[in-house]
């Protein structure tokens, strides 16, 4: 809360939805600057391919990711990707 307002809250917990955060970013990043601080984001996961019936692979890529918001509300970051192609049929 900033001056009786809400800004920042998860409306998971009001409606049926997943869990998040929605947040007032000028606010927000007033609060990272005043505090010194910086948001991190870090993501990761994994993507494959396959046939329908998963008769047959054609790769799989895996993807990590870094961001970061400053407290002047500056985005920046890395993607790092690995594709693994599928082995010649046995």
């Amino acid at each position: 809360m900033k001056n009786n307002v809400v800004v920042f809250r998860d409306p998971g917990l009001n409606i049926n939805t997943q869990s998040c955060a929605l947040f007032e970013k000028k606010v927000f990043c007033e609060w990272l600057k005043n505090n010194n601080y910086i948001l991190i984001c870090l993501i990761g996961g994994e993507k494959q391919l396959f046939t329908p019936h998963i008769t047959h692979f054609f790769g799989r890529l895996n993807y990590n990711c870094l961001y970061y918001m400053d407290g002047e509300g500056n985005i920046k970051g890395e993607t790092w990707t690995e594709q693994e192609k599928p082995r010649g049929d046995r």
